[in-house]
């Protein structure tokens, strides 16, 4: 090879070398003493960017184990809480049980103090481990732990690492386990022996009627009795004197009415409704009535009964409770049966009532006779207490004895004999009816054709159809007739159109809506009654009937209601309540009045088919909300009530403003009820209804703990995990970042001696140059 002294080959590849082995003697020395194989990204990018997702993992485990702990220790305390108040459930079983006897002689009131105190006292300790009503733990608890993953990806996702504790359902007070329960305080008036409103005083006053003679009705609703199936209590009034004999009777018209075979009386004697006596503030005493479990309405079914719920229009005087539907006088003569349909709805009924006439019915007074005869021979116009009266030449009246609207049509009646209206049939003794075909049409005639429309039985006021004829041809009055419906938004919303057919006028609805028709005040007749008929509008009486709604109950609050008119009407009504176990349970029911279904024709039919598929859902939550017919400054609306903590009730959209809520779209959240009241064992009926409602609060309170324990294991499974996790992850970071000292320590001896020989080398390659001098001595 050349010799040069310019470029010195060797000693550069030294120096190299030498730089080389000096920085990785550096690194083996700096992973020595850090400990670290990574000590810079330059060391490892990829691998210390998965060993610091590792550390922070780690980091949020950490904390997580430390939340897991805290949550543990905190249900604990929760858990040993829980356990004392059970021992005070089994104190207050005992005492219950005691007064329970019908052998006891001593003093009930000094177990009901005690009785009372321990109420007081699982209140405060419910609310001192946080678990009262909407306490600080009663509700769904998020415990987030960390090392949670998305399904299908390695992404980090804050659910999947959080523990989900459900404590809802966990709530321990009295109000919780069914030990307050729901209470309905008859009125405000002092029944107490010292007041001029005593319950004698009320007795005495001849002006308070009875529907039965020595007996006053009151009538109760609830979950699996409502409606036409509301339980009557009959309250034999011999014997009673003073507000607390008047409790007394009650219950045991209460126990009676319950012992029957019916589903509406299991419900009833289910819900455990117990007469009491209230005294206010003021130490004034009114009756009560109380249930542990269900919430329920009470209402008065005669004066009488209304004068004892404190209903007082003067002095001792109960409120009148019955309302009438009267028409104009009758008229005397002959009386044709034919098509001839008397329904009546509302009132509470589940269904319209519909009543023909007999054929020897051929006058008047026969027709009124046979119509007395066949309302009161009607089991459910009975129930109902719904009843006629009048005679020839006078006007018939209707009667709601127990105060509740209804309505009443007659169709058919084309002479009006009846007095309420000559309204045309669709077809013999039809009362539903969609298409109505009109006599011949003469096609003479110089003057007006009234016609006047009644939809659903409703009033026919505002709609009314007048037309100028001049012995105008049919196809002519078909068209004046469908151009009087296509600028109508009532007739609109009915769907009707007119059609001609064989010299006769049809008048039918597209959408299934029922309606009758009746002539008017016509001087000409197209074929739909008798010229001159004239429609009378009818006063139907206000609500006059009074109910209290159970306090400590929850409710949606009064809504209206509007029967459903138009075929297309149809409203949606989805109920939804959680259950015991936080499911979410709800069901959708339709109201609707068309030619499928009638479910909406009137508040009373709405109710009774909404209370039905309630109780057909066969879902205990479910069936513990009801529907309920409520007095509003005389208006009828329709409440939901219910022993739940908190349920909903949402409905849908419906034509021209009928149905729920005016058919609105809207949801309706409950609501708290009045204030609940403590049960108490200072009566016989008391206790006993007492140990019932602790039997459910012991089940209720082992629910509860086996929720908190469920919790306690869910928390405990999550921090088993935690932990595992963190022990994994810190191995994979280690086995990733951490320097293996046994390779670094040979590696510094390898650097080491490389060093070395890198300057003997380095040394010898500086050396080379001098041979060039020996060549230049030469």
């Amino acid at each position: 090879m050349a010799f040069s002294i310019q470029t010195n080959i060797n000693s550069l590849i030294a120096q190299e070398n030498l730089r080389v082995n000096s920085e990785f003697q550096s690194r083996t020395i700096q992973r020595l003493t850090s400990g670290y194989r990574i000590n810079q990204s330059g060391d490892d990018a990829a691998g210390l960017a998965i060993a610091n997702k590792f550390r922070s993992d780690v980091a949020e485990l950490t904390q997580g184990v430390r939340n897991a702990n805290d949550g543990i220790s905190s249900l604990q305390i929760v858990d040993g809480g829980m356990n004392n108040i059970s021992k005070m459930l089994d104190r207050l079983k005992t005492l219950a049980t005691q007064s329970a006897s019908g052998t006891f002689t001593g003093d009930r009131n000094v177990l009901n103090n005690e009785f009372n105190t321990l109420l007081s006292e699982i209140d405060r300790q419910a609310q001192a481990i946080g678990l009262d009503s909407g306490g600080t733990l009663a509700k769904s608890l998020s415990v987030f732990i960390g090392g949670g993953r998305q399904h299908g990806t390695n992404l980090v996702s804050t659910d999947n690492g959080s523990v989900m504790l459900d404590l809802a359902q966990s709530a321990v007070d009295t109000r919780s386990l069914g030990l307050k329960g729901m209470q309905a305080v008859a009125g405000t008036a002092d029944l107490g022996n010292a007041s001029a409103t005593s319950v004698a005083n009320i007795l005495a006053d001849v002006a308070n009627t009875t529907a039965t003679s020595g007996y006053a009705d009151f009538y109760f609703s609830g979950a699996g009795f409502s409606g036409a199936e509301k339980v009557k209590v009959s309250v034999n009034l011999q014997g009673v004197g003073d507000v607390d004999s008047l409790a007394t009777a009650i219950n045991a018209a209460i126990t009676a009415a319950a012992s029957g075979t019916s589903p509406a009386a299991t419900a009833f004697k289910k819900a455990n409704i117990v007469a009491s006596v209230n005294t206010d503030v003021s130490g004034g005493k009114q009756l009560a009535f109380t249930s542990s479990t269900a919430a329920f309405q009470v209402q008065a079914g005669d004066k009488m009964a209304n004068a004892l719920m404190g209903n007082l229009a003067s002095g001792t005087t109960g409120e009148a409770v019955a309302t009438t539907v009267a028409g104009v006088a009758t008229t005397a003569g002959a009386f044709v049966p034919t098509n001839v349909t008397v329904r009546i709805s509302g009132g509470g009924l589940n269904d319209a009532v519909d009543l023909t006439f007999d054929t020897g019915s051929t006058t008047t007074a026969l027709a009124i006779s046979d119509l007395i005869s066949k309302v009161s021979s009607n089991a459910a116009l009975q129930a109902a207490g719904i009843t006629v009266s009048g005679a020839a030449d006078e006007a018939l009246v209707f009667t709601s004895a127990r105060g509740e609207t209804l309505n009443v049509m007659v169709t058919g009646d084309t002479a009006n004999a009846l007095g309420f209206g000559s309204f045309v049939a669709g077809a013999a003794g039809a009362v539903e009816y969609t298409s109505i075909q009109g006599a011949a049409y003469a096609g003479t005639g110089t003057g007006d054709a009234v016609l006047e429309f009644s939809f659903n039985g409703g009033l026919s006021a505002a709609n009314s159809i007048t037309l100028s004829l001049d012995d105008t041809a049919i196809a002519d009055v078909v068209q004046m007739l469908n151009a009087e419906f296509a600028t109508n938004a009532t007739f609109q919303g009915a769907g009707l159109k007119a059609e001609e057919a064989g010299g006769q006028i049809t008048i039918s609805s597209t959408n299934g809506t029922h309606f009758r028709v009746n002539a008017g005040g016509s001087t000409v007749n197209i074929g739909f009654g008798t010229a001159g008929a004239t429609f009378n509008t009818l006063t139907v009486g206000t609500s006059a009937a009074s109910s209290v709604n159970s306090g400590g109950a929850t409710h949606t609050g009064a809504l209206s209601f509007t029967a459903l008119s138009y075929g297309t009407a149809d409203q949606s009504v989805m109920i939804s309540a959680v259950d015991a176990g936080g499911v979410l349970r709800s069901t959708t029911i339709t109201l609707q009045n068309d030619s499928t279904a009638q479910t909406g024709r009137s508040l009373d039919e709405a109710i009774a088919h909404i209370n039905a598929q309630l109780q057909k859902t066969n879902d205990p939550t479910l069936q513990q909300i009801v529907a309920v017919k409520e007095n509003v400054g005389g208006t009828e609306k329709i409440n939901f009530i219910s022993s739940l903590r908190s349920f909903s009730v949402s409905v849908g959209t419906s034509a021209a403003g009928q149905g729920i809520g005016a058919g609105a779209a809207a949801t309706y959240a409950s609501m708290d009820y009045g204030t609940a009241s403590s049960l108490a064992i200072n009566s016989l009926e008391g206790a006993l209804s007492a140990v019932s409602a602790l039997s459910i609060a012991v089940e209720t309170m082992g629910i509860a703990q086996a929720a908190v324990g469920k919790a306690q294991n869910q928390l405990g499974y999550a921090l088993a995990l935690a932990q595992s996790q963190i022990s994994n992850y810190s191995g994979a970071e280690s086995r990733i970042r951490d320097a293996d000292v046994a390779a670094e320590a040979a590696n510094l001896t390898k650097a080491q001696v490389l060093q070395q020989a890198s300057l003997a080398a380095m040394a010898q390659a500086n050396s080379a140059p001098q041979a060039v001098l020996a060549l230049l001595r030469g």
